[in-house]
């Protein structure tokens, strides 16, 4: 048994009950996210390890890795933790503010009748033959798609978000102006996404601080703070300094003091508020690692 499959049978197990691992590779769900992540993170299947409640879907990378996937569950214990701690509060708020658009979109498609239906239904129409090319025009691999093959699936998206609007406007009148509502929250202003930029703060913090306890050094990369600021998890902060201060404020405690960053949990903005609770995931690495003896700094 790898210390990978050890940390989820002695440590995940004990916390959280039943947990369970697969690879992204094996499973249509997994396949089928992938297909609608083409555009915003193509290297979902290969390359990006996620959680569906307190069970780990890993990426073909890790498949023959448990060592470099020990590390990343570490992270995704973070997610694990803060997801059984109040379970409806983490999905509505990692999905907020898009998922708030969609009853702006049905709504409006409602009121204006079969002019609606066949609007959304040709948007949906669009989009999914502009992911089907996509998809097969960019290996799995990649990083990001080609700018040309991206550029048609945007062109696409906007013939198709034409239509929807058309539709409306043709059926519902003035009801159309229910998209306006809509295209606010998908937007990644004027709302951001600060419940789901908080929760990767928590994930990345720990990602850092697993470098350090392995490797004795950590710092914030300019791609670490591209996570945040771009598409990979849809533009869920805009200003990519708040990220470079909140990590690196996060950085500075646990190397100048570990034994209080593992005894509360302190945001950057947020001083005065102890959160011990919200400790405890790191705390669950440290002592794990200890056992093992893989903490190398």
């Amino acid at each position: 048994m790898s210390a990978f499959e050890r940390f989820l049978d002695v440590v995940e197990r004990k916390q959280y009950g039943q947990v369970e691992y697969w690879y992204k590779m094996d499973r249509f769900s997994s396949k089928l996210l992938a297909f609608y992540m083409r555009p915003f993170n193509p290297r979902y299947l290969t390359h990006v390890t996620t959680t569906r409640g307190v069970d780990s879907a890993l990426p073909e990378s890790r498949r023959n890795d448990h060592y470099n996937a020990l590390w990343t569950e570490f992270h995704e214990n973070v997610h694990k933790f803060d997801y059984k701690l109040r379970p409806i509060r983490f999905l509505l708020g990692y999905a907020y503010p898009q998922i708030l658009a969609a009853p702006f979109i049905l709504a409006a498609t409602i009121l204006a009748g079969l002019w609606g239906w066949l609007g959304l239904g040709f948007l949906l129409l669009s989009l999914h033959v502009g992911l089907s090319v996509l998809h097969g025009a960019s290996g799995a691999g990649k990083r990001v798609a080609g700018k040309a093959w991206l550029g048609f699936f945007g062109l696409l998206a906007a013939v198709g978000v034409s239509g929807l609007v058309g539709g409306i406007v043709v059926g519902g009148g003035w009801w159309a102006f229910l998209l306006a509502g809509a295209a606010l929250f998908l937007s990644p202003w004027p709302f951001k996404a600060k419940y789901r930029r908080d929760i990767e703060l928590r994930g990345y913090t720990m990602t850092l601080y697993g470098h350090w306890l392995d490797r004795g050094s950590c710092g914030v990369s300019k791609e670490m703070i591209e996570r945040f600021t771009g598409p990979s998890y849809f533009f869920m902060e805009t200003n990519g300094q708040y990220v470079q201060e909140e990590l690196e404020f996060q950085i500075a405690r646990f190397l100048s003091d570990e034994k209080l960053f593992l005894k509360e949990w302190i945001w950057r903005n947020e001083p005065d508020r102890k959160m011990p609770t919200l400790a405890k995931p790191y705390r669950m690495a440290r002592q794990f690692l200890e056992k093992e003896g893989m903490i190398g700094a």
